[in-house]
């Protein structure tokens, strides 16, 4: 165990958390010849995990609206046996991720798979992988008997009411003869239903690859093409400080004014190479004894990134900062973050972080210190002015409500107009001219993906199964019906409509039940004065 410091109602306190050890991290030795166990730039930071693992963290995985809405299309595509789609997108973009999650989805819904990894396998092996997967097993027979060895099995799964798909990743390395068996493999149908739902995962080389006039049969048949993009800026930047809080930031680590610019454009919105970035950056806090990131350090982080500067490998801990960070500094700070150092002393040893930056003077209007304070003491979060006001002002409620999240329940909710407010909450006006209140959900929803089950899912299921949009079983799982359902509220209530439920949906939804139970309340001393 290890004692952390974190935030609770705006006081600092020791919290005892278990440390994780991240996928990456420095060697024991590195730290000036000096062997330290773990991993000191963690403990110097006060994280209890690596926020920016090379490996997916599911425990604190992050829900990209894109990213969702991909799996929603395809899951929809699969269930209405559409035949044939791809999912296309560069290295380190997120297909992987986006395939785990189908399959999770696929899997809970007993719906059989068969993934393909070996992609360069062709003909009769590469059918024979599939048999394999699907549980087919006549051994080495031959090309055709394996082929109606499928296509029975497919036949019995489709007259038993059930559904097959063939996920090929790393499609792009199919050769021409293996795309030519996935066009027939696509042949196998009865009169109106496919019976082989295909999916095929590549980069965009796939895409090249199909465009061939030989294969243009092929081509013609793709009912579905998800594509993979790069993050914007914005996304970038919710996801940073997601997996930063996640990690028991609570707002330690800020970034000075250009920093995301470059973040941004070293990395080009591709989350593998961020993660790789950031924990380079996070290094390079610790070796600088820093508590914001510049874009210096992100420079100096993507040039450790770069495989043509391999040998200046580790230049933070062999170079400048032996001199800047020395031993008996390294002890000061671990007793800082411990908290077993005296704040006078610890004040000249650890770099105070600096505020954090607020927007850039402009034409457009802005709001007042006075209006903010108001607004926050109306919830009795005034202590977190520092913290909250530079995001009001730029609108960074994605970095709001992770804030709020390790501080209470609350969250930041938009409103086009005053009217839309319910209960008499306290509203501040935003220069765009839209109105913000923060706001307490009746339940949280600590993940939301297919497969993911608990009261909370059942909850939201009830409410909207109240509103007419849920017609399905009240489970408490995600599914198919509840993105559905989600999907079409928010485009019936001019939301945009991604099918996650995010705190705007949610509060929506509350206020049209109220609505809805005020109407009826409403109506029914009408009706007992009608029948008098």
């Amino acid at each position: 165990m290890e004692t952390t410091a974190v935030k609770s109602g705006g006081e600092l306190r020791l919290a005892e958390t278990t440390p994780v050890q991240p996928t990456r991290g420095l060697a024991a030795d590195t730290l000036f010849g000096t062997k330290v166990e773990g991993d000191i730039y963690l403990t110097y930071l006060g994280l209890s995990h690596n926020p920016f693992p090379v490996v997916p963290d599911a425990r604190h995985f992050y829900r990209e609206p894109r990213a969702e809405s991909s799996v929603t299309e395809l899951l929809h595509a699969i269930l209405g046996r559409k035949g044939f789609m791809l999912l296309t997108g560069e290295v380190g973009l997120g297909k992987s991720t986006i395939t785990r999650r189908l399959l999770l989805a696929l899997q809970e819904r007993e719906i059989a798979s068969s993934l393909i990894l070996n992609s360069f396998t062709q003909g009769v092996e590469l059918l024979r992988a599939i048999n394999k997967d699907f549980g087919i097993d006549i051994g080495n027979a031959d090309f055709q008997s394996q082929l109606d060895a499928l296509n029975s099995f497919l036949l019995e799964q489709f007259w038993q009411g059930n559904n097959c798909v063939l996920v090929i990743d790393d499609a792009q390395n199919l050769s021409i003869e293996s795309l030519e068996l996935v066009r027939m493999l696509s042949n196998l149908e009865t009169e109106r239903e496919k019976l082989l739902q295909i999916l095929l995962v590549g980069q965009p080389e796939l895409e090249q690859n199909l465009q061939r006039t030989d294969l243009r049969q092929l081509m013609s048949r793709v009912a579905l093409h998800a594509r993979v993009l790069p993050w914007d800026r914005e996304t970038t930047e919710q996801y940073i400080y997601f997996k930063l809080n996640t990690a028991g930031c609570n707002g330690c680590i800020s970034m000075q004014p250009g920093a995301l610019r470059a973040i941004q454009r070293f990395s080009n919105g591709n989350p593998r190479r961020l993660n790789l970035l950031m924990e380079r950056c996070l290094y390079g806090l610790c070796a600088h004894r820093s508590r914001a990131i510049s874009p210096s350090l992100v420079w100096e982080a993507e040039t450790e990134l770069i495989p043509a500067t391999a040998g200046r490998r580790h230049w933070w801990f062999l170079g400048g900062a032996a001199a800047a960070l020395t031993a008996g500094a390294v002890i000061s700070l671990l007793l800082y973050n411990s908290g077993m150092l005296p704040s006078s002393v610890a004040s000249s040893t650890v770099a105070t972080p600096p505020p954090l930056a607020t927007a850039a003077p402009s034409a457009t209007p802005t709001l007042s210190d006075e209006a903010i304070q108001t607004f926050l003491a109306a919830y009795q979060l005034e202590e977190q002015t520092r913290l909250l006001a530079p995001l009001l002002r730029q609108n960074k409620f994605g970095r709001i409500q992770a804030l709020l999240a390790n501080l209470n329940t609350l969250q930041p909710v938009t409103l086009a107009q005053q009217e839309d407010a319910s209960d008499e909450a306290p509203l501040l006006q935003l220069p765009s001219g839209k109105w913000l209140l923060l706001w307490q959900a009746p339940y949280r929803l600590e993940a939301y993906h297919y497969g993911v089950n608990g009261e909370a899912v059942e909850l939201l299921q009830q409410d909207l199964a109240s509103l007419g949009y849920y017609d399905g079983t009240l489970d408490g799982v995600v599914g198919g019906k509840l993105m559905k359902a989600i999907y079409e509220f928010q485009r019936d209530n001019q939301l945009s409509p991604t099918g996650n439920p995010d705190s705007n949906t949610l509060y929506r939804i509350q206020h049209r039940i109220k609505q809805t139970l005020a109407a009826k309340a409403a109506k029914e001393p009408e009706d007992g004065r009608t029948g008098g």
